[in-house]
């Protein structure tokens, strides 16, 4: 699967698109999957914004995982939606998430995630396009994170080791120069 999202276009707010867990809570129509297996798909996700030389790329390769419990609102089950999966992010390090997101309007979405020690200067192909911000160099030890969020706000943790890291702000004007 490629995504590509162009934020140079202007996106009119009234046109936002519901998310998966949005549609299936409001649908009027009925649903109902209970497993959904991948198994070594690659996901890459490109995202061009305004200034920028080019698209910022983030790969999820090697990716395998299951989403359970897929139903629309009519049809919902006890168990919320799931998906957990695993991949190489990057195609350099390994990551996991686990993700429940209730179909309930009043019931948050709980993320929890960790990724592998890896090359932080990795993170440049996105970075660099997108924040306009380069790593030099640093090494990531372990990156763990768990957090909740619902249509109003998102709270949680995040533990990040990482040794010799070292950001160059970018110019925003030529994406090349210290900003």
């Amino acid at each position: 699967l490629q995504v590509f999202r162009d934020k140079r276009l202007p996106f009119p707010d009234n046109q936002r698109p519901k998310l998966l867990k949005e549609l299936l809570a409001t649908s009027n129509f009925s649903f109902g999957v209970d497993s959904i297996l991948l198994n070594e798909a690659t996901i890459i996700y490109e995202e061009f914004v305004k200034k920028a030389e080019g698209p910022g790329r983030v790969s999820f390769d090697n990716l395998s995982g299951s989403i359970s419990h897929l139903y629309t609102y009519d049809k919902k089950q006890d168990t919320p939606p799931r998906m957990v999966a695993k991949c190489n992010l990057l195609n350099t390090s390994r990551f996991y998430a686990d993700i429940s997101f209730p179909l309930s309007q009043t019931q948050p979405t709980i993320v929890k995630g960790k990724l592998e020690p890896m090359d932080l200067t990795e993170f440049n192909q996105m970075m660099k396009y997108v924040a306009f911000t380069e790593i030099e160099e640093g090494q990531l030890k372990s990156l763990d994170f768990e957090f909740i969020y619902d249509q109003t706000e998102s709270n949680g943790k995040m533990n990040f080791a990482y040794e010799g890291l070292k950001i160059d702000f970018l110019n925003k004007d030529d994406s090349k120069t210290g900003g």
